[in-house]
């Protein structure tokens, strides 16, 4: 056995340099391969932790979401109001801007086309597709709001959320066009005698 040097028994006997080279090089790309791996791990370990935990955070809000249509679907599927007076006419005037199809809420569009009507997280999804999808253009949040409305969805905190999606993308902010005013105003130099010496 050598000292200060892996030794990899590939024949029996002693081995050349180059041969010992090679075996030193092979034990340490599979080593860099064992730590690389291991890194890789625990980073997927901590993002999975991560995402169950936004996850339960969209589902909890997904539920206080969901809580404002429920009436009204349950007003077009099955004709259950409340009891309470108010409430009960609020949600049969807000039902005539809805309608129900194959158990889907959609909300009637100014043109008269059906806009399906989506919790926060899935509208939030297909946005983020619409802007920085396969065809995304990144455009801006004007323009992927009515882009979302025109593939026919819709939800209450649409253009909200486009704000923030225009926002938030790193792309958007690292190639904006930049902003060439300079910090301060300019103060001009009125001459009395313009083109004297």
């Amino acid at each position: 056995m050598q000292n200060g040097r892996i030794y990899e028994p590939s024949k029996k006997g002693p081995i050349s340099g180059t041969e010992e080279d090679l075996a030193v090089q092979t034990r340490a790309m599979r080593e860099a391969e064992e730590t690389c791996q291991k890194r890789e791990e625990s980073d997927d370990e901590a993002k999975e932790s991560d995402e169950n935990k936004s996850m339960t955070e969209e589902d909890n809000g997904n539920k206080a979401e969901d809580d404002w249509r429920t009436p009204i679907h349950d007003y077009l599927d099955k004709g259950i109001l409340p009891a309470d007076v108010k409430e009960s006419r609020k949600i049969e005037s807000k039902a005539t801007m809805y309608s129900l199809r194959d158990g889907v809420l959609y909300k009637s569009s100014f043109l008269g086309t059906l806009l399906r009507f989506l919790s926060r997280t899935e509208g939030r999804r297909i946005l983020h597709d619409i802007h920085s999808g396969e065809v995304g253009n990144h455009g801006g949040r004007r323009s992927l709001a009515v882009k979302a409305k025109m593939e026919g969805y819709y939800w209450l905190s649409m253009d909200e959320d486009a704000k923030n999606v225009a926002k938030q993308c790193e792309r958007c902010q690292r190639f904006v066009k930049k902003i060439r005013a300079p910090a301060t105003e300019l103060n001009s130099i009125i001459s009395p005698w313009p083109f004297t010496k």
